[in-house]
């Protein structure tokens, strides 16, 4: 992971240089005005990281419904297609 000042990328005119170097699979963390912060990554990145909160996401409410059951508290009943649509998410 590289860090970079946003004034810099313009000061020095390397945005394409940046670009290229996240084409090939580098990081970068761009700090702005007022603790602002961005990062650039590859779209593979992003997507086993967005993959990622959503697989932790659906666990947790599992975790959540098993723990209800075995403390006895009523299930909650979906249809087949219901149960299809949520695993889409």
């Amino acid at each position: 992971m590289v860090a970079v000042q946003a004034n810099e990328i313009m000061d020095k005119g390397i945005f394409s240089d940046i670009l290229t170097k996240v084409f090939s699979g580098e990081t970068y963390v761009i700090s702005g005005a007022k603790d602002s912060e961005a990062v650039m990554l590859p779209k593979k990145t992003f997507d086993e990281l967005h993959r990622a909160k959503a697989n932790a996401e659906y666990q947790a409410k599992l975790d959540h419904a098993f723990a209800e059951y075995k403390n006895g508290e009523p299930g909650i009943s979906v249809s087949w297609e219901e149960l299809e649509a949520m695993s889409d998410e």
